[in-house]
């Protein structure tokens, strides 16, 4: 018995002394480039980009996504960039109202109208542009919510309807704004609202295609947590690009703790030449309400 243990011994220290040293790997990092994001700021018509540069995985900094969604590094934006929006009948060139956050004139208020976006950054030398069009509004049919639904944890029922734009094929985009992180709904969606949105990105969205819909039709009562009465909820509804739709898809499945346990690589489809991120135009129907008995 005592050969046996010994014979054991010597064997696993003849494999720890074989074990080969830590071999250092250097992975080539990507090139930086310029990363666009925007948003149409509803009762204003203006509309809002945000320009910032990419991040190493490997380096601290990286944005970081947890149940309030992406957490954003704010060293990142991009200052005194110049950032020109062009479309069928004007050139605007961006005001910058806070650091790498731009924001432009009234818009046209034609749907369906073509926009370029242009930016550069002349300390980085990083420089990338976009278009899109101006997506045609969708607004809800009806929307409420169930406050006898209304539990002692926290958790609510919205009650909403809207109806598919006819003729063609549409995808919608579903935003909830229940103040997590300590966060409290303004009464008005103003600029420096969205702006904070932008750069602390909910996940809390839903995305549908016309498969969900019935006789042209979407009725639902959406479950929301973590609310109590007294709280200013809101609720909005967009008509999305498919290629923004996509660039969602990937968003919500790279915050999915699964993924994050498995290391997954995650591409983002992208509509920026030189860049990344995505440039969208559109205008989301927002209803606040509060949550009275």
């Amino acid at each position: 018995m005592h050969k046996i243990i010994i014979i054991l011994i010597s064997l696993v220290l003849i494999l720890c002394s074989c074990q080969p040293e830590p071999i250092t790997i250097d992975i080539p990092q990507a090139p930086p480039k310029m990363v666009i994001s925007s948003q149409l700021v509803p009762n204003e018509n203006t509309l809002l980009v945000a320009v910032s540069k990419n991040f190493s995985a490997l380096k601290k900094g990286a944005p970081t996504y947890d149940s309030n969604g992406v957490n954003f590094d704010t060293t990142l934006l991009l200052t005194n960039s110049v950032v020109i929006l062009q479309s069928n009948n004007t050139i605007d060139t961006l005001r910058e109202f806070s650091p790498g956050l731009y924001i432009s004139k009234p818009l046209d208020e034609f749907t369906l109208q073509n926009y370029t976006l242009f930016a550069s950054n002349q300390p980085t030398g990083l420089t990338a542009w976009s278009s899109t069009s101006h997506m045609a509004d969708i607004v809800f049919d009806t929307i409420y919510p169930i406050i006898s639904s209304y539990d002692d944890k926290g958790n609510i029922n919205v009650h909403y309807q809207f109806t598919d734009i006819p003729n063609q094929e549409n995808w919608y985009l579903i935003n909830y704004i229940t103040g997590n992180k300590k966060d409290t709904t303004k009464n008005k969606i103003d600029v420096d609202y969205i702006a904070s949105r932008m750069l602390n990105q909910s996940n809390n969205f839903d995305l549908l295609t016309e498969k969900d819909f019935v006789a042209g039709k979407y009725i639902t009562d959406k479950r929301l947590s973590r609310v109590k009465l007294g709280d200013t909820i809101g609720v909005a509804i967009s008509n999305i690009s498919k290629g923004y739709y996509d660039f969602l898809t990937v968003q919500k499945k790279a915050s999915q703790l699964v993924n994050q346990i498995r290391a997954e690589v995650i591409n983002f489809p992208t509509n920026v030449q030189g860049g990344y991120g995505f440039f969208t135009i559109h205008r989301p129907d927002i209803h606040l309400m509060e949550l009275k008995n």
